[in-house]
């Protein structure tokens, strides 16, 4: 599939501290990286938390379009609970944030980029 560029969505001005704060602190723990060219754009969506504070996240809808779809879908959460319980150990993600976070490879950040407003 083609690369797409979304155009740049305007974003309310109140928000633009608390997002320009949220960016500093993601580039500072280096969540993400800047980059000057990328391949495909996509754009931040804040979205605030119960706490006030502003969670960023991006809308990824093209780059679903273009990306293969998983034949084997999760299982559901009962079978695989029952799965682990005879385990010595077990990971989980971090469900009470009510997000994920997945890590990239490097040659594959440079593809995509997302707009600081």
């Amino acid at each position: 599939m083609k690369p797409c560029k979304q155009k740049l969505k305007q974003i309310n001005p109140l928000l633009l501290p608390s997002i320009e704060k949220e960016v500093r602190k993601l580039l500072q723990a280096k969540i993400i990286v800047p980059l000057r060219y990328s391949e495909w754009v996509e754009n931040l969506v804040p979205f605030r938390k119960k706490n006030g504070e502003i969670r960023l996240c991006v809308d990824f809808k093209n780059l679903n379009k273009a990306s293969l779809k998983d034949n084997y879908p999760l299982q559901k959460i009962y079978y695989i609970l029952q799965k682990v319980v005879s385990l010595t150990r077990m990971s989980m993600m971090d469900g009470y944030s009510g997000y994920k976070q997945e890590a990239v490879h490097p040659d594959d950040q440079k593809k995509i980029a997302f707009p600081i407003p």
